[in-house]
């Protein structure tokens, strides 16, 4: 897989939140959306890709975050099971996705490493200017 900058951004998300269904669309059009109209024509399924690179990756997890004394709940299902989940929830939403809608994801610890790397990466191109 190809590192893009939507799956850097999205991993740069990882390191201080989880990362939630919205955030995929966001960073697909670089620039917010609004859930009330339709994305435009490519954006879903470019946010499914970037969602099945990063699964297939071992960047990230799907899940629901940790709730009263129970930590990440991750989905332990094949990485297209995961995805035709988040398909089939995605069109039976309504809306655009949201915080909260149909899964959350964390990174994993390779996903972490990976954009920790990036993360130093842009802090040292910031400094070179």
């Amino acid at each position: 897989m190809k590192i893009t900058p939507v799956h850097e951004s999205i991993l740069l998300v990882g390191l201080s939140d989880y990362i939630h269904m919205g955030d995929f669309p966001f960073r697909v059009l670089g620039r917010g959306y609004k859930s009330d109209k339709p994305l435009p024509e490519g954006v879903r399924e470019q946010s499914i890709h970037v969602i099945r690179d990063l699964l297939e990756a071992g960047l990230i997890e799907a899940g629901m975050p940790a709730y009263r004394d129970i930590d990440f709940a991750k989905w332990n299902f094949p990485v297209e099971e995961i995805v035709n989940r988040i398909e089939t929830e995605w069109d039976q939403l309504g809306h655009e996705p949201l915080v909260g809608d149909i899964v959350w994801f964390r990174l994993t610890p390779l996903g972490e490493k990976v954009a920790r790397e990036i993360e130093l990466r842009e802090q040292g191109s910031d400094t070179e200017e």
